[in-house]
């Protein structure tokens, strides 16, 4: 029977997996559907795909993993588990940092084009790379298989704590839900020898020290391609990329939030300063009414002089001007969508990686909440994007 944690885990991700598959399959066909593409567009397409394929394939396959206790038997399904939820993470990560510098460049540097549409693309590429990297060495480090140091040798070290009958829990025992026991375990038994070791060493008393694979059943850590030093540091490296993702973002958008106070302080000066017109300009008011005298009486006619250079002048900078606000409204506008979806992001993945560094104790269920963040992006924008409502309402009548 199973535990009730592990019910309510399987009927929460069953629910966000449908909902998750309908709400982003519906913005990937808006986005792909918009004439009008943007840096913007490339970069919530990538979110939009990134969350379909987590709902559709990643969501279902942690389902099962689950279920079976990471009792995948076989290696391949257990590398391919651990590559999809390694590689997923960081790219969402990363994909929030390019969300951030692209905002950063509408807004504080809009006439830079520091990034367009085949940087933007060029850009996700090479997330995809750097993220399938990370997915690969993830996938190494785990296995159905793993070292074990032999029996014999074991035995002739009399080291109580790895005696045959640990060897004997340790093949049958199973790996919690988070595999932190396995680890553990591992870590522990690997401890004891190397310090029995170390201590006859100093007086060669000991042969040298041989591992066997031996068959575990569960996808857990394993030392057969890559050894438990570089794995640690690994797990520390790969644990630094979601902190420095999270204050780059914030010291990004900080730096957004900065100039765009600026802007309205200045833009409040202007407005002002428009309130109190210079003596030049009632004179100009005051002249441009005359009398014209006709053979059937008086009448008074506005007389309009042809705008003069400097009056064209101005008229063509403040059509630009208006243009300009136009634009970094909308850009503002973007940002702040976006700024709400990387907050998600932050918020949804916290508790998972405190409890991933061994911060927070471990809940399953909270655990496995971070996959809300790729179900919550549709509702973000149709609460916040009044264009993405339209284009939802016309979908919606279509069908």
């Amino acid at each position: 029977m199973e535990e009730p944690d592990t019910i309510a885990v399987l009927v929460i991700l069953s629910f966000l997996c449908v909902l998750g598959t309908i709400g982003n399959a519906t913005v990937l066909y808006i986005y792909l559907t918009k004439k009008d593409k943007s840096t913007a567009g490339v970069f919530i397409m990538t979110l939009a795909g990134t969350d379909f394929l987590t709902c559709l394939v990643i969501v279902p396959y942690t389902e099962i993993v689950i279920y079976l206790q990471y009792r995948l038997l076989y290696d391949l399904p257990c590398k391919i588990y651990m590559f999809l939820i390694t590689c997923n993470v960081p790219f969402s990560a990363f994909i929030m940092v390019a969300i951030a510098i692209d905002r950063y460049f509408c807004i504080c540097h809009p006439f830079a084009h520091a990034i367009n549409l085949k940087r933007a693309k060029c850009v996700v590429l090479l997330l995809i790379c750097f993220a399938s990297t990370l997915g690969l060495i993830t996938a190494m480090m785990h296995s159905v298989y793993d070292l074990i140091p032999s029996k014999e040798q074991t035995t002739d070290l009399n080291v109580t704590s790895v005696s045959n009958n640990t060897f004997h829990s340790y093949e049958n025992s199973f790996c919690n839900k988070s595999n932190v026991g396995c680890l553990n375990i591992t870590l522990t038994m690997n401890a004891v020898i190397s310090e029995d070791v170390t201590a006859r060493s100093e007086l060669n008393t000991v042969p040298p020290l041989t591992y066997s694979i031996a068959y575990i059943g569960e996808c857990i850590p394993s030392g057969i391609l890559i050894g438990e030093t570089f794995r640690e540091i690994y797990q520390k490296v790969y644990a630094g990329f979601y902190l420095m993702s999270f204050i780059a973002v914030f010291i990004l958008y900080g730096i957004i939030y900065r100039a765009i106070h600026k802007h309205r302080v200045k833009k409040s000066k202007r407005k002002k300063s428009n309130l109190y017109p210079s003596q030049t300009d009632f004179t100009l008011v005051e002249t441009q009414t005359t009398m014209t005298t006709h053979a059937n009486g008086t009448e008074m006619v506005d007389l309009k002089p042809p705008p003069t250079p400097e009056q064209r002048e101005r008229k063509r900078k403040a059509s630009r001007l208006t243009l300009r606000e136009k634009t970094l409204y909308a850009n503002i506008r973007t940002a702040a969508i976006l700024f709400v979806v990387t907050i998600v992001f932050l918020i949804a993945f916290l508790p998972a990686w405190l409890m991933a560094t061994r911060i927070i104790s471990f809940n399953m269920v909270v655990f496995y909440m971070h996959f809300v963040y790729n179900v919550a992006n549709p509702f973000i924008y149709a609460f916040m994007n009044k264009s993405f409502r339209d284009d939802l309402l016309r979908l919606l009548k279509v069908q």
